[in-house]
């Protein structure tokens, strides 16, 4: 979940309510976009978070969507210092190939939903910070991905 701003004045309330949620992972960015400094970012931690299961000599192989920023010359760069290859979708595809956009994250994004829309009420009755809010919003995804978690372990 990418939050827009800098992540620098949230309060201690804040950092340990997010922290509670430990099945999701939270980032600031000035605009609460994926841009190249932040997928590049991004790329270098994905790497150290597989390497702990693939030993750095091994090729990765890394699907992307095609977003500009996952493109440019520095991404490519790291992914072949990082041994890591990425593969793109076909262009104009994404509801065909795109497990995350059409298949996972939509049911991702509806099981969210049915908790934004009991939500919002509060949001436009009560003042709600945008510390309170971040916190809803990483509550929802992590209740969410739970429960789309749950049969993950279990033995038919």
């Amino acid at each position: 979940m990418i939050f827009r701003g800098g992540g620098i004045r949230i309060s201690e309330w804040e950092r340990n309510e997010l922290a509670k949620f430990d099945n999701i992972r939270y980032f600031f960015q000035p605009k609460a976009w994926a841009d190249g400094v932040f997928c590049v970012w991004w790329l270098k931690k994905f790497s150290k978070d597989i390497r702990k299961h693939i030993p750095l000599d091994k090729e990765v192989m890394l699907g992307l969507d095609r977003l500009p920023a996952q493109t440019t010359a520095y991404f490519l760069k790291t992914c072949a210092e990082l041994n890591i290859i990425p593969v793109y979708t076909p262009p104009d595809c994404t509801d065909a190939v795109a497990p995350i956009d059409h298949h996972l994250g939509a049911q991702l994004k509806r099981l969210m939903q049915g908790c934004y829309k009991e939500a919002v009420e509060n949001f436009r009755s009560a003042s709600t910070s945008q510390s309170q809010r971040r916190v809803m919003m990483a509550g929802r995804l992590s209740g969410a991905w739970k429960s789309m978690t749950l049969c993950k372990n279990t033995k038919s």
